[in-house]
């Protein structure tokens, strides 16, 4: 997939989340043998800067409540979610994993956001085109792209630590 990548693009891979959040011993070392520098595999709400990992990779926790397992959207109504609960289905991480209204979850994300700014961190957030288009055709992102834009932007490609 690397070479792939550099083949179709020009560019070398230098970030690199798995989907799911899934990894295990070994991911980490063959990332870095294959030229990865940053991961973002993660979930802390209390860690507010990026760290070297003991593999030497660059870990960017995401420290704001992402938006698939959190948000109703497509066949994730209250239904599906308590459904889900029951069997045990849903990583949460330090989120708890109730899910809520896309407007809930802005006003969430935007308040953790708020609030990792004053703390002089770095929000690490995730949300998927997909899943903001089903639940409100992107009227939330557009919200909070909007408070975004007030804070500096920082690629992950540019820390160094």
């Amino acid at each position: 997939m690397i070479n792939i990548v550099k083949k179709k693009t020009g560019q070398d891979i230098v970030s690199w989340r798995g989907h799911g959040l899934v990894h295990d011993s070994d991911t980490y070392n063959l990332l870095a043998e294959f030229g990865i520098k940053m991961i973002s595999d993660e979930i802390s709400s209390s860690k507010l800067f990026p760290e070297k990992t003991k593999e030497g990779l660059i870990s960017h926790p995401m420290n704001v409540i992402m938006d698939h397992d959190h948000i109703y959207h497509a066949h994730r109504n209250k239904e599906y979610v308590e459904k889900a609960k029951q069997r045990g289905y849903g990583y949460a991480g330090d989120f708890i994993s109730d899910s809520y209204t896309i407007e809930e979850w802005g006003e969430m994300v935007e308040k953790q956001v708020i609030d990792i700014e004053k703390k002089n961190g770095i929000a690490t957030i995730l949300m998927h085109p997909i899943c903001q288009f089903l639940s409100d055709e992107f009227k939330t992102a557009r919200k909070l792209l909007k408070l975004f834009s007030q804070y500096k932007t920082i690629w992950a490609k540019e820390i160094i630590l």
